[in-house]
């Protein structure tokens, strides 16, 4: 099972494969850098909505996200695709966001556990 500190490691990578510091990446989801720091060691976990916010600041699926905790040998790959892509510019105000923040941690975390499941496929 993927544990905080297994998601935190991404987040750092992804960070800093896409060229921004914690300071920079905490402004833009309006979070402290302790905070970011924090969850980039896995001493504290990361909502749902905001590992959402993270993957459309960096340009990157939550799908993606899921599919490198199981396999980030690929992120270069996932990266350079998701570089130009316009189709994150404005998934802040998706119905996909409403819909992401109305739910409980334990439907988030199935929603999660389900994601991981598809992926596997």
């Amino acid at each position: 099972m993927i544990n905080d500190q297994q998601i935190g490691k991404l987040i750092r990578k992804i960070r800093k494969e896409k060229g921004y510091t914690t300071k920079q990446l905490a402004e833009k989801l309006n979070i402290s850098q302790p905070k970011l720091s924090r969850i980039e060691t896995g001493a504290q976990p990361i909502p749902l909505t905001l590992l959402y916010q993270f993957c459309v600041a960096l340009q990157i699926s939550l799908a993606d996200f899921c599919f490198l905790l199981e396999d980030n040998n690929n992120i270069n790959e996932i990266m350079s695709v998701r570089e130009n892509s316009s189709i994150y510019d404005d998934l802040s105000n998706s119905s996909l966001t409403k819909l992401l923040t109305s739910l409980s941690l334990e439907e988030r975390k199935a929603i999660i556990q389900f994601i991981q499941v598809f992926k596997k496929r």
